[in-house]
Order: structure tokens, then C-alpha cells, then sequence
């Protein structure tokens, strides 16, 4: 799995995760990668930060401060946070939610008995194992999403 850091043509950035480098191209030609925030299609790849541990870099995080590392974490945290609920209504906007019927839908598509379109559902651990098995990709997400209109 590759990951790439992608923005759009509005500047937003957002990651994209490929199963490899022509995964990316193939995707990137057929317009098929679009902005979670305003779905342009015109995205590109950003140069990704790296971080190399070395001797120094380990003994200044041991003698870095707790509490100033502390307002860093929470960033980081409140920005995975938005990053999760930028997917999630990304999802709902853009999937059809067939709940337990899942894996009956998917391989339908695969099979070519109904059309092709975006779904969301639930699916066991052994019928996602069943689905891989049979060369059907899908993307496993921890947890369940809920449409606002449906919450308490």
C-alpha cells in the first residue's frame, strides 16, 4: 500500500492510498481521484515529509518537555478528527448504503449481474476474507457510519 499526500486545485490537501504507483497513474489519467471538500478532479501529489530517527533526534525526544509535546498531539488529533469526518460525509454523499446485504451487492457487481456504483454496508470479518478471496477489492473501515438525520 502507498500512500500519497494530494491537494487539489483549491489547495485542499488530503492523502490517497494506492495499491501501487500505477494504481495512482491509472487513477490520476481516468479522473477517477477527486477532493473530499469540493470534488475537483485536479489533484496532484505533494512532496510527503519524512522523519529519519537517528541518534540525536531519539535523545531530544527523551529530553523534550511532556507538557509542551501535549498542544502537538492535540493537534494532531483534532486534524485526524476532521480528516475522518471529511471522509465520512464524503461517503454518505457518495455511496449507497446497503447495510447487511453488502456482500451479496458486491458480488453482483463483480459478477456482472447488476451494475456498477458505489456502496456502503456491513460485512463480517469472514465475508470480507470470502471477498478478497474471489479478487473482489474493498476497503474495510473500522466502526459504522451514521447519517446525521439518523442519529439520537
Amino acid at each position: 500500500m502507498i500512500i500519497y499526500d494530494l491537494i487539489c486545485e483549491h489547495e485542499h490537501s488530503f492523502e490517497g492510498w494506492f495499491k501501487s504507483t500505477e494504481d495512482y497513474d491509472r487513477q490520476l489519467a481516468e479522473q477517477m481521484l477527486c477532493c473530499p471538500v469540493c470534488e475537483s478532479s485536479q489533484v496532484r501529489k505533494v512532496p510527503t515529509a519524512s522523519f529519519v530517527v537517528t541518534r540525536d533526534t531519539r535523545s531530544s525526544r527523551k529530553n523534550a518537555n511532556s507538557e509542551s509535546m501535549k498542544p502537538i498531539e492535540s493537534n494532531a488529533k483534532q486534524q485526524t478528527i476532521a480528516k475522518l469526518a471529511q471522509l465520512a460525509s464524503y461517503l454518505i454523499k457518495n455511496t449507497e448504503d446497503v447495510g447487511r446485504n453488502f456482500t451479496e451487492e458486491t458480488k453482483k457487481m463483480h459478477y456482472g449481474e447488476t451494475e456498477q456504483k458505489s456502496i456502503r454496508g456491513q460485512a463480517t470479518l469472514e465475508e470480507v476474507k470470502e471477498l478478497n478471496e474471489e479478487g473482489i477489492d474493498i476497503i474495510a473501515l473500522p466502526g459504522t457510519i451514521i447519517e446525521k438525520d439518523k442519529l439520537n
